[in-house]
């Protein structure tokens, strides 16, 4: 079974920051993945370029270590709310 839900983390050794979101939008299988970027940048390059492979939220790191709680509730929350294919 395929995941419906992706929390990304941007910070990869191998691939820039959005190599990777590029490639789960070119494979069938995932894209009807639903993504969260988890990243350390800033840079509005990265978040423009990421909502256009159609993620569902950026978010900064630095946001969350201040209450990573929230992270983990937004995503049940969003998992319980929203109705997947």
């Amino acid at each position: 079974m395929l995941p419906n839900l992706l929390l990304v983390d941007l910070t990869m050794p191998r691939m820039n920051r959005i190599q990777f979101i590029k490639a789960l939008r070119e494979d069938a299988e995932l894209h009807p993945s639903i993504i969260f970027v988890l990243t350390t940048s800033k840079l509005d390059k990265d978040r423009v370029a990421a909502y256009q492979f159609n993620v569902a939220g950026y978010i900064i790191k630095d946001k969350v270590a201040q209450d990573f709680l929230s992270l983990v509730t937004l995503v049940s929350i969003y998992k319980r709310i929203v109705e997947f294919p």
